[in-house]
This record gives C-alpha cells, structure tokens and sequence, in this order.
C-alpha cells in the first residue's frame, strides 16, 4: 500500500481516522433515528397489545434500546419441545 493510505510507519493516516469517526457517527445517529421510530410505534399500541408482546408501558425505552429480557412466561426456545424428527428420506413417509 502506499504511503498515503497508511500513515507510513506511524500508523493510519489522519484522513483514515476522520473518515472511520464520521462513519461511527452517522452510524450512531442512524441508530437512534431507528430507536425514536420504534419507540413511537411501540406507544401507539394499547395496554392489552403490549401485554400480549410482554411489554409494560414503562418498559418500552428500555426494551427497544435493549431488548426484552427472557421471563418464565416466555420460555426462551431452549426450553421448547423439540420438533419431531424428520425422515432420513421420503421413501420412510410411507
């Protein structure tokens, strides 16, 4: 690589380093765009949906920014039933 891409022996270049901090930063206010978004979404459903998704109304700024938290009302997928096990071939379908 030449020089100017990489600094030379001292490092990244100056111009690499403002273009990977302005990267982070249109990056981070893309997320938070989405975050607003979803949470305005989310307030727009009543008590009895939100209940339904397993989210309370003083929960929703945490759990778009964060997700939600696995309870013992909503067993994760680990805890499921295992689907039964599927035929080695169609021929065994009969």
């Amino acid at each position: 690589m030449s020089q100017a891409l990489t600094g030379g022996a001292g490092g990244p270049a100056p111009g690499n380093i403002l273009v990977g901090a302005l990267a982070r930063a249109v990056a981070a206010v893309a997320a938070e765009i989405r975050a607003r978004r979803d949470l305005h979404a989310l307030q727009l459903l009543d008590e009895r949906q939100l209940h339904d998704i397993g989210v309370g109304a003083g929960e929703l700024d945490h759990a778009v920014r964060n997700g939600r938290p696995r309870s013992p009302a909503h067993p994760s997928r680990a805890d499921a039933v295992p689907p039964a096990p599927m035929p080695a071939s169609w021929t065994e379908w009969r």
